[in-house]
């Protein structure tokens, strides 16, 4: 009897070189810095996409395929019904140079606190703006904000014209 070979198969990489598709690999370590999830989340989650690539003793995670599962699996929830537990635990990790990370593009997704820290709000209003603007993704546990969503609606919301008595 004829044993199974139970590898994944890797990746047709010529197919990616050859395509004018622009492909962002990044190992499970880089991707759970870059999603700020915890490491056994973003493992899970790749895995769920289909997103993960083994090689050898490691694997790399295409995050092109990754967002697209992101943007049509996240469950949008509204800030107010989370508890204090999930609050907490969305607040616990700073991340370094947050405002670089988010300049150049490797950090897409911030919790609430790095949003107040990042644009100098508050906690309430930070909430209200991400509700308002639909930026907020739930993953698992974790409650995120998508940066360019998020930028878009407060650029925008300046130009608004001003509702008032006259």
């Amino acid at each position: 009897m004829a044993k199974k070979n139970n590898r994944s198969r890797a990746p047709d990489l010529d197919k990616y070189i050859k395509s004018e598709r622009k492909c962002r690999f990044v190992t499970y370590y880089e991707g759970a810095q870059i999603y700020n999830m915890a490491y056994s989340l973003f493992v899970r989650t790749a895995k769920m996409a289909g997103a993960n690539y083994p090689i050898r003793k490691t694997s790399i995670v295409d995050l092109n395929i990754l967002d697209k599962y992101l943007e049509e699996h996240a469950v949008v929830e509204e800030p107010e019904t989370m508890g204090k537990e999930e609050m907490d635990e969305m607040m616990r990790q700073e991340v370094e140079h947050l405002q670089e990370l988010v300049e150049c593009g490797a950090k897409k997704y911030i919790r609430l606190d790095e949003a107040t820290k990042l644009y100098s709000i508050g906690l309430t209003t930070a909430r209200k703006m991400a509700k308002e603007s639909g930026a907020i993704y739930k993953i698992g546990g974790t409650v995120l904000i998508k940066v360019a969503i998020f930028e878009d609606y407060i650029e925008n919301k300046g130009k608004e014209p001003k509702k008032g008595k006259r």
